[in-house]
């Protein structure tokens, strides 16, 4: 007996050991174009490694903690399958159906990770993924406690590590991968890839409910001198966090234990925990930008709103440090419409879509597709995330893929001037402003110094 289990033991160590590519390289990925091919893995401590991608080949040693990197050229974009190998003497590993094209990161809370299959549009979605598009690759990661308020079991609480904590891998658009993807994440690459026949791969790390500070270095936190108090004591007392958020992770753990620090129990509200679990694991992968859908968690009361600008700048800031590109796109979406008088805490979400609109002129190469057009009255979960998605794009197809004939956003205000019993706003992409229904505008308020609005009467004048 004691020599059959030194054999399992001796052959689990030997299997562990083999040469492998890391976990964010598989079957049917997109590799990010125009920017060097970086491919990494582990192998036995010392070991030399041949990798070859394509007709390309590249070679490396294993560092002592067993681990190696091979950077190739930089490459157009491309349709054409890779096969990318690496090879050493515990064996070889492979991955295959492998195209250069752009990678996007989906992140933020449930209305980023809302799957296509439960979109307004999913019957027009269904139509199509009868032709699916092969050159659209996608990269969902599902988590322990997805859309759960019920205390999570011991064997949940304990994937709550990086590393542990997000599960997935690569897939081809089709109707046995997209229907759980992201569904704006999924429109946003229709529209990109049929625009400009260059591959997309989306990767999304979205966690429903999650609070934008999940999602920022600990570091980065601790850099900005308003947000240092979120960092200190325990996470689930600190009356910094949303009280909402705290809650949740309550419940979550009922009477389990997780992993913990000194800043209290792991969770994926606490700060900077997905941040650790998900983007942080990948930011040696060249991407080409970023799509943002959070704030419902941070909009609940007047504190949290007003602090929201200085998070996401903060947020962006220390993304774009962390892939080593200062010029990286980040593209969110506005928050939706909701009746702000209802049982959901939306009373600063007229205020919170405002100091999103004005991020715009702060935040240089960003992006913002208004949704309040296509929201739910009593729903923090708006059905139609084609709209959405595709609005993502436009915005995407003139700024950053050079397409000026697409209209990026619907009419933006850029300035108002107010003379004696008029005011007069300026918009950029208003050409053509008119009302949907082609009635007179309504709703339209204004206020004086006093801030008291009153009900006004508007007419377009010109372009």
């Amino acid at each position: 007996m004691p020599r059959f289990i030194l054999a399992l033991l001796t052959a689990s160590t030997a299997l562990s050991a083999q040469v492998a590519f890391d976990p964010m390289i598989g079957d049917d990925m997109v590799l990010q174009r125009d920017q060097p091919v970086v491919i990494r893995g582990t192998a036995k401590p010392s070991e030399a490694v041949r990798v070859r991608l394509g007709s390309d080949q590249g070679s490396a040693t294993a560092s002592a903690e067993g681990k190696w990197e091979v950077k190739f050229r930089a490459r157009p974009a491309s349709s054409a399958s890779l096969e990318l190998t690496a090879t050493a003497t515990s064996g070889e590993a492979k991955a295959s159906n492998l195209l250069i094209g752009d990678v996007w990161i989906c992140a933020g809370q449930s209305n980023m990770e809302w799957p296509l299959r439960k979109d307004a549009n999913a019957p027009e979605a269904a139509k199509m993924l009868g032709s699916p598009n092969r050159q659209v690759r996608l990269r969902a990661h599902a988590f322990p406690g997805q859309y759960s308020g019920k205390a999570l079991s011991p064997a949940q609480l304990a994937d709550m590590a990086p590393g542990k904590f997000f599960k997935g891998q690569w897939g081809v658009d089709g109707p046995k991968v997209s229907p759980d993807f992201s569904a704006i994440g999924w429109w946003f690459a229709q529209r990109v890839q049929s625009a400009t026949k260059i591959p997309q791969g989306m990767v999304s790390w979205s966690i429903g409910g999650a609070p934008i500070e999940t999602f920022i270095r600990t570091e980065a936190l601790a850099a900005e001198p308003s947000l240092v108090a979120k960092l200190q004591g325990d996470w689930e007392k600190n009356p910094a966090i949303e009280s909402w958020v705290r809650q949740r992770g309550r419940e979550h753990f009922g009477k389990a234990q997780s992993p913990r620090d000194a800043m209290g129990i792991d969770h994926f509200f606490k700060p900077g925990f997905a941040w650790n679990a998900g983007p942080a694991l990948a930011t040696w992968m060249p991407v080409k930008g970023v799509l943002w859908y959070q704030g419902e968690s941070n909009s609940l009361n007047e504190t949290s709103a007003k602090e929201y600008p200085t998070l996401l700048k903060t947020m962006i800031a220390d993304w774009r440090k962390q892939w080593g590109r200062n010029d990286m796109p980040f593209l969110w979406v506005q928050l939706s419409s909701i009746d702000t008088t209802g049982g959901y805490k939306s009373q600063q979400w007229p205020f919170f879509r405002d100091a999103q609109r004005r991020m715009l002129a702060e935040i240089p190469n960003s992006g913002m597709a208004v949704s309040s057009d296509v929201g739910a009255q009593n729903d923090v979960h708006p059905r139609d995330k084609k709209t959405v998605g595709e609005r993502l794009a436009r915005w995407a197809l003139h700024h950053v893929y050079g397409q000026k004939q697409v209209v990026p956003s619907g009419p933006l205000a850029l300035e108002a001037k107010a003379s004696t019993g008029t005011v007069t706003v300026r918009f950029i992409y208003g050409r053509g402003l008119k009302a949907r229904d082609g009635k007179p505008l309504r709703e339209v308020e204004v206020a004086g110094a006093d801030g008291v609005f009153t009900a006004a009467e508007a007419q377009v004048r010109g372009e």
